[in-house]
């Protein structure tokens, strides 16, 4: 049996490839997590909650910076299309991040007031570089997944989490500035020049006439993606953001910091399975026209990986935070234990989610997006009216655990081939 258990992992490129992908992701999330003591001793949780505005901010302005072009990198057939694709997506980016950057310059004031953080507004004129180098590698990532080039992807993520964690530490104790912000565009920034460094992508690649016709081609990319995008990151950003003004900083880097611990966890995973699982969906949905086979056994193995997990979560997460973080992150394992739901459901359905693109259900996702961020936002604001943050935590995760029901249904029927839809 074991022999046989070896002779199909060994001819199996998928598993070979998730391997390749989960191992640097698991060195990349193993360094803040051993660290991450230490870092809730040097950092308050209203470094933490700052960290969480600014990365919430980031993660949403980046949406708009290629017009959601990068997604489309991995589907041409030909590689001239793909790399006009690329350097169109980064021109994109240029161009809007150049405008970000007047409009932080115009209006930093103005802005921090209206986030209700003053603590901010430093920060703000940092937003523009961190937008850039987050769409550049995703653009530069999109690539190397259409390569299949997953060791430097995992050596990208062993890189950068290193250079974060380390940088921030040293900042956080030599200087009185916040080493969390500061560590990370340090290793934004090294991310994307190590990324540049293995991916031949030039401006001379680009052929205006062809990249239009593309670009025409792949509409539904920023008519539907675009903004579904921008829908789903609000609504997993605006919690910190929210948090801050509604229930202080202390809450709110409570927060940041229970998601930095299981989103780690989760993504060391989850984003590697995606990654493989999207370049053989869409091989196999060009060959067969469906990808049903490869979505089931997908999604049974995600459910036996996650289950013990989140199991641990709901029963042990408030004493495992206390007992490793300090007392004063009790609040941060409440948090994660009524998350757990919602980080169970993410973990079964995100890795699958580009499915959708198969069978044009862009704006079926649109429409569950707009639902997630507006019950989510929803869901916060009772708790507020009821001076309840846990309350907050439960409507919010019963929202998440809804939209990924759905979410996979609709991921099921795009990879069984079956016609687009127009509505639910």
């Amino acid at each position: 049996m074991l022999n046989k258990l070896i002779n199909k992992f060994s001819s199996s490129d998928f598993l070979k490839n998730v391997v390749t992908l989960v191992s640097g992701f698991a060195i990349a999330q193993a360094i803040p997590l051993i660290l991450s003591p230490v870092l809730t001793r040097v950092f308050t949780t209203e470094d933490f909650g700052l960290l969480g505005v600014y990365t919430g901010m980031s993660a949403i302005l980046a949406v708009f910076a290629t017009g959601r072009y990068d997604l489309s990198i991995i589907e041409p057939k030909y590689d001239n299309d793909a790399k006009n694709l690329a350097v169109s997506s980064f021109i994109f980016t240029v161009f809007y991040c150049f405008i970000l950057l007047i409009i932080v310059v115009l209006f930093n004031s103005k802005i921090a007031f209206l986030m209700g953080n003053r603590d901010i507004k430093e920060w703000l004129f940092f937003l523009p570089f961190s937008v850039f180098f987050i769409s550049n590698v995703s653009i530069l990532s999109y690539w190397l997944n259409r390569k299949k080039m997953y060791k430097e992807k995992s050596t990208s993520k062993v890189m950068s989490s290193t250079s974060v964690t380390l940088s921030s530490l040293f900042i956080g104790v030599t200087t009185k500035i916040n080493g969390l912000i500061f560590g990370t565009i340090i290793g934004q920034l090294l991310n994307f020049f190590y990324l540049k460094s293995k991916v031949s992508l030039k401006v001379d690649d680009f052929n205006k006439k062809r990249s239009i016709v593309l670009l025409k081609h792949y509409k539904e990319y920023p008519k539907y993606l675009m903004f579904a995008t921008f829908t789903g990151t609000v609504a997993s950003n605006a919690p910190v953001i929210l948090f801050t003004s509604y229930f202080g900083a202390s809450i709110a880097g409570c927060y940041a910091l229970s998601q930095r611990i299981t989103g780690g966890m989760v993504d060391m995973i989850a984003r590697a399975i995606e990654e493989v699982y999207r370049q053989k969906a869409a091989e196999n949905y060009v060959l067969h026209g469906n990808c049903e086979e490869l979505f089931v056994k997908t999604f049974k193995r995600l459910f036996l990986i996650g289950i013990v997990p989140f199991l641990m979560l709901f029963f042990f997460s408030e004493a495992l935070f206390s007992f490793v973080f300090g007392d004063e992150w009790l609040i941060a394992g409440t948090i994660t234990k009524y998350l757990s739901f919602s980080i169970f459901s993410n973990f079964l359905s995100t890795p699958m989610s580009y499915t959708i693109v198969f069978n044009k259900s862009q704006r079926s996702d649109m429409i569950l997006q707009i639902f997630r961020a507006v019950f989510s936002i929803l869901a916060i604001y009772i708790g507020y009216i009821k001076l309840d943050y846990v309350l907050s935590i439960k409507l919010y995760t019963t929202t998440y655990v809804v939209y990924y029901i759905l979410h996979t249904l609709l991921q099921y029927r795009a990879a069984a081939g079956y016609k687009k839809l127009n509505f639910f």
